[in-house]
């Protein structure tokens, strides 16, 4: 006498939707982590061209530039002029006051929220003394993992433990 086989079906279709699902969930993780890749690389292409804004600024005011007017390690005071609107009767900023005015807007600009690079911190620094042919080193930092805090002090660390993920920091040298 012959048994006939009962829930076997059944089982196969429930192995197959598991494996689906399975699957699903894969991709799902790999679309979420090129979203993510692709944001950082949309912070990177940012923070780019803030500091190409800094050197853009630093060339058309080169004499200011090679004296050192644009070295800070903190956003600078308002000076309590723009020189693009501040000076309507012909006059112009002196090279100096241009300077202190370019950096004030560039940090303006850094803080902003529409900047593209949330939680920024930049320092601008003359490289072995201000002068003509010595470089600046302009160093970008930002929330790229939006923990609220910048982790770069944590870089080290990531070199030696992938688990521990460091904000970044673009580090540019410009010789004006």
């Amino acid at each position: 006498m012959m048994r006939r086989m009962q829930g076997i079906t059944l089982l196969e279709v429930l192995i197959t939707l598991v494996v689906i699902a399975i699957g699903m969930l894969g991709m799902a993780s790999l679309q979420l982590g090129g979203l993510r890749s692709n944001h950082n690389a949309y912070y990177r292409s940012q923070a780019t061209g803030i500091a190409a804004d800094l050197t853009d600024r630093m060339r058309a005011n080169l004499q200011e530039a090679r004296a050192g007017s644009y070295a800070a390690s903190e956003p600078p005071d308002d000076p309590g002029f723009d020189c693009r609107t501040s000076f309507p009767d012909g006059t112009t900023c002196t090279p100096a006051e241009l300077a202190q005015a370019d950096l004030y807007a560039w940090y303006q600009m850094l803080g902003d929220a529409n900047s593209g690079l949330p939680g920024a911190t930049a320092t601008v620094v003359c490289t072995g003394g201000c002068g003509s042919g010595n470089p600046y080193t302009i160093s970008l930092a930002w929330d790229e993992n939006r923990n609220g805090q910048i982790d770069a002090a944590d870089v080290a660390a990531t070199e030696s433990d992938p688990a521990i993920e460091a904000d970044p920091t673009l580090v540019l040298e410009f010789a004006p």
